[in-house]
């Protein structure tokens, strides 16, 4: 019902520029705490918004300013007119992007990660990445027993060693979890826990990985795997529902073969190698790349 009015006021301020009287009255009405963001957001600044509830707050810091703006996904309440670039993801699908990507745009890039694999000299392992806590999909017990039985087992199979490393987000109850679970298992070379402590970069981590497993709450760390362009499994509990960033991430790269998709309870039914030196597709380009061009 506000919609008229924030697109009315949002051509006044679009009229009269941000900084007059007008300007400021009018962005500290739309912009809740905008007295405090008034001071940062210059010319030459960049704006990011995604999905349509933030169409309006990044056109209003964009109104009357030569900062570039760039949108995730479609746009349903504003016209592009607004925004200097529509960007396309797996997640965040947009008609006539500006620009497409195959996957979230992430800290890591390709080139960053042939700058870490030059620098690696030990043995390459296995990595599995767990992320944290995701709408709809929720990881029990018995999820983690899993995990942590697969790890076991494909180091006696392919004699490996593994490297384990949680997020940020991941809750420190898991990692409590996990750490009494793998913590006097030989084959886990290195177990990095964040809210233990832990610390150790992503492009670090993927630096000595030969494939890398990656837990499906995660869009970003199964990204940063697709960007990387290795071998990525991605795994997903065996109760879950979809999840608007991460299941449409997923199902995408499946189907073009850059990951594979598996249950926890289905881990040890994979043929990897097979999977790996017959089926698996990585991207032509990370994310960077996709983007410069």
């Amino acid at each position: 019902m506000l919609y008229p009015v924030y697109f009315f006021c949002l051509i006044i301020l679009c009229m009269v520029g941000p900084y007059g009287v007008v300007g400021r009255s009018i962005k500290r009405m739309v912009l809740k705490g905008f007295s405090s963001i008034d001071q940062n957001v210059i010319d030459g600044d960049v704006i990011i918004s995604k999905t349509p509830p933030y169409e309006y707050p990044s056109a209003f810091l964009k109104a009357g300013i030569n900062a570039v703006s760039y949108h995730f996904g479609e746009l349903k309440r504003l016209d592009r007119s607004f925004f200097d670039y529509v960007v396309s993801t797996p997640s965040t699908p947009a008609k006539k992007p500006d620009i497409s990507l195959d996957v979230m745009p992430t800290g890591v890039s390709y080139k960053m990660f042939l700058d870490h694999v030059a620098r690696y000299t030990g043995r390459k392992y296995y990595l599995m990445l767990i992320g944290g806590s995701a709408k709809g999909i929720k990881y029990s017990r018995s999820d983690w027993d899993d995990i942590i039985n697969f790890v076991v087992w494909q180091s006696e199979v392919n004699n490996i060693d593994w490297v384990i490393s949680t997020s940020p987000r991941t809750t420190a109850k898991v990692e409590a979890y996990i750490e009494s679970k793998v913590s006097n298992i030989h084959c886990v070379r290195e177990l990095v826990l964040w809210n233990m402590g832990g610390r150790k970069s992503i492009a670090d981590c993927l630096a000595g990985a030969e494939v890398v497993f990656v837990t499906e709450d995660s869009a970003a760390m199964l990204s940063d795997a697709v960007n990387c362009k290795l071998p990525t499994i991605s795994i997903r509990p065996r109760q879950s529902v979809f999840n608007r960033l991460t299941t449409p991430l997923a199902e995408y790269h499946a189907r073009r073969g850059s990951i594979a998709r598996v249950i926890t309870s289905e881990l040890q039914d994979v043929s990897l190698k097979r999977w790996v030196d017959y089926d698996f597709n990585p991207v032509e380009f990370c994310w960077t790349e996709s983007w410069n061009e």
